[in-house]
């Protein structure tokens, strides 16, 4: 059985705007010999937004703007990261998975392409179960590769990123006499699939406020796309409490307000099946003396991608 280990690089990632700029991955046999290791350069289709992310550190990326506005756009080698990821007999791991699996999951629906199925484990996950003293706390790549006193690499070159993840979990069967099976089986791990993840549905978040996060939210003149303009979303928009924190800190960005009242907007952002009260009020609101603008989520995402300078 083979081992492949992966790793993807975002443009930038704010709500499900996350347009993939590497996938990099290693193959290796059940000699512990590497078989493949390569980096994927991908052109986003967008800007980049490497620094100045809120609660998260800034990110240099191995190579420049140049480099990825002449790779090909992610739809030209999806059919590739199919191939790799789908081939028989192979345990697929990945450090923090779920993440990559949501930024797969967004770049398929953003160009219309055929989901898949593949099914991964999170290396952070077997590490904490066997050696993390603080079990429950995550911990990154880098901090776990110092800890195993394994060689430092470059972190953000996607290629490395996933041979890390795959020296990690090897120096974890060398210590507990493991093969990977026993050694994912041993951990509890949880299986991580691609379709499941693709299929998620949004479950309400109705206890959590978004009130408290806008107090300290702070204008970082993005553009003045909203200036003057009060915003609302759709309800099944507002559900999703993980979606809707970066949509607000975007509205704030360009300048505008981010409001629950429909009374009181002048914009109102839908999914295009939306049914919820707020569309149908703001179509009841729209006279002559008051207009609401409607905007679609897929026009909204277009502004998304269109106001984010580079940072490199």
């Amino acid at each position: 059985m083979k081992i492949l280990t992966f790793d993807i690089e975002c443009a930038k990632t704010y709500a499900d705007i996350t347009p993939i700029c590497n996938f990099g991955y290693a193959i290796i046999d059940e000699n512990n010999k590497l078989i493949e290791k390569n980096d994927v350069i991908i052109n986003p289709g967008t800007n980049f937004r490497l620094n100045g992310r809120s609660g998260r550190p800034d990110v240099k990326l191995h190579y420049s703007i140049q480099e990825y506005l002449k790779a090909p756009k992610f739809p030209e080698v999806y059919n590739k990261i199919v191939k790799l990821l789908t081939q028989p007999d192979l345990l697929i791991l990945n450090h923090a998975v779920i993440n990559d699996l949501r930024y797969l999951k967004n770049e398929i629906k953003r160009y219309h392409l055929t989901p898949f199925e593949f099914i991964a484990y999170d290396t952070a996950d077997v590490y904490k179960q066997f050696l993390s003293i603080e079990n429950q706390k995550y911990k990154s790549l880098t901090i776990i590769t110092n800890e195993l006193n394994l060689d430092s690499y470059e972190e953000h070159k996607a290629d490395d990123d996933a041979y890390a993840a795959y020296q990690i979990f090897h120096k974890l069967c060398l210590k507990l006499e493991l093969d990977p099976t026993q050694l994912i089986a041993l951990s509890n791990t949880k299986p991580y699939s691609m379709m499941e993840e693709y299929n998620k549905e949004v479950k309400p978040s109705y206890k959590l406020d978004i009130e408290p996060l806008i107090k300290k939210m702070k204008n970082r003149n993005l553009s003045n796309r909203f200036l003057g303009q009060s915003v609302t979303v759709s309800k099944n928009i507002e559900d999703d409490f993980e979606l809707l924190k970066p949509i607000v800190q975007y509205i704030i960005d360009c300048s505008g307000t981010y409001t629950r009242k429909v009374s009181e907007c002048n914009i109102l952002i839908y999914r295009e099946d939306d049914n919820c009260v707020r569309l149908r009020i703001a179509n009841l609101r729209n006279t002559e003396f008051h207009q609401i603008q409607l905007i679609s989520y897929d026009e909204f995402k277009r502004f998304m991608l269109e106001d984010f300078i580079y940072d490199r």
